[in-house]
């Protein structure tokens, strides 16, 4: 059970992350089509999996510290 809400936390956190920086991407491109920034989703998706994985590490930092 423990693992099974681990993984829906890193899934909460992915998730969170990908739509954060796509509502930052579309407010910074406001005059760009949507087209074009699904196409640079793949960017989004890296910088997501990358904030996801610090997330992740500082969580199992402060997990293994108390």
């Amino acid at each position: 059970m423990k693992q099974f809400k681990g993984f829906l936390q890193g899934t909460a956190v992915f998730l969170g992350s990908l739509a954060l920086l796509f509502g930052a991407a579309f407010a910074l491109n406001l005059e760009r089509s949507w087209v074009y920034q699904l196409i640079n989703a793949p960017l989004m998706l890296e910088l997501s999996v990358l904030s996801a994985l610090i997330v992740l590490l500082l969580w199992t930092g402060r997990q293994r510290s108390s």
